[in-house]
């Protein structure tokens, strides 16, 4: 069922509240299938504004490599909706960051042919950034330059592939947000951030650093936190575009999880589900970890760099505690607090793999 027409309107995200009544500084808005316009209805909210009032936005990659080729990806058709404007992008301080401009060719008001006719000119605005989140921490010398912003844009903030991930993205995140809030007199003013995606994994960094995984479904549409609201978008009427096109038609034959029909995230029942094969070799080293009440083991293979998370408990390996230890167990061999964090930087590096997705169900409710 459409919830707000075919395609997305980005004013129904920003009017949300969060859950104290306030007014949130993270939108989230994902989709079950491509081209309902997430990112098109908010780059052009954003970039109407830059033209109309000079105030500038901000887009997140995740990579440097990505800073000077990315901005027309992003905002071509925005860029030509918003009055025939192309987009061009020019890298400052080293490929650092760039500079988005829009162009255009006008008729001069000063210059004519000798037919009298107007000259055609080129018309050049600035209207935003490219930041990497890679450069987070570099970006927090040169601040001041983004003051004439007031917005950030994450687009595809979650991966479709976990390999695809950078380290700490979160703490990344939060870094370069608190360089670009700052300004206009103040050490933090208010800079909304807007993340779109489509629905990938609910298990993914973002959603783990929100403490939104156990807080939200997969069928969940709207969803309120402390200074951060969420929406999933929904439009039938596309799906079964995208379903009933010629050439998807001629893949139905083909089994594999069709992003455009499913109904919920696409991998969340299978994402980092794994059982080991030949191709693993043999495990090398296994740990007991007790987590809430629940026996883990976690083993490491010889021919690959995951790690493999299964229940059980054998003896003669070493055991550790994740939580308060059960008082009846005296076989702790490490503070679990240690084991906790180790864990988590497997899953933020993709590292970290399930026997079945009943493990990683009660893994990820205890973690």
């Amino acid at each position: 069922t459409d919830i707000m027409g075919k395609f997305f309107d980005c004013k129904f995200l920003m009017e949300m509240k969060d859950r104290n009544g306030e007014k949130p500084e993270i939108f989230i808005v994902c989709s079950r299938v491509r081209g309902p316009g997430k990112t098109t209805s908010v780059c052009k909210m954003a970039m109407k504004r830059a033209i109309k009032t000079g105030e500038k936005f901000v887009l997140v990659c995740r990579k440097k490599t990505n800073v000077g080729n990315y901005a027309a990806g992003v905002l071509k058709g925005v860029a030509d909706m918003c009055g025939g404007w192309d987009v061009v992008e020019e890298t400052a301080i080293r490929g650092l960051y760039s500079n988005i401009y829009i162009q255009r060719m006008v008729d001069s008001e000063e210059e004519f042919d000798e037919d009298g006719n107007p000259k055609q000119v080129k018309e050049k605005l600035a209207v935003g950034y490219v930041v990497a989140l890679r450069g987070a921490y570099e970006i927090k010398n040169i601040s001041s330059m983004f003051v004439d912003s007031w917005c950030s844009i994450q687009d595809e903030f979650i991966a479709q592939d976990d390999s695809e991930y950078i380290k700490d993205e979160p703490v990344l995140l939060q870094n370069l947000h608190t360089s670009l809030a700052r300004g206009h007199g103040k050490s933090v003013r208010y800079y909304p951030h807007f993340m779109m995606a489509n629905c990938v994994d609910v298990l993914n960094p973002y959603f783990i650093a929100f403490g939104m995984v156990g807080q939200i479904q997969p069928d969940t549409r709207k969803w309120r936190g402390d200074g951060i609201v969420y929406m999933r978008y929904e439009s039938d009427v596309i799906a079964k575009e995208h379903e009933e096109s010629p050439f998807n038609r001629a893949f139905r034959g083909y089994s594999r999880e069709n992003d455009f029909a499913d109904n919920s995230w696409l991998v969340t029942g299978s994402s980092l589900v794994a059982k080991p094969d030949g191709s693993w070799g043999n495990p090398f080293y296994q740990y007991n970890l007790h987590m809430g009440k629940t026996w883990f083991r976690l083993a490491a293979y010889t021919n690959t760099t995951v790690y493999l998370m299964d229940y059980g408990r054998e003896d003669g390996i070493r055991t550790f505690a994740v939580g308060e230890p059960d008082p009846g167990e005296m076989t702790w061999d490490a503070p679990g607090i240690k084991i906790r964090k180790m864990l988590r930087d497997m899953f933020k590096s993709g590292r970290l793999r399930f026997r079945s997705e009943q493990v990683k169900r009660d893994y990820m409710a205890i973690i």
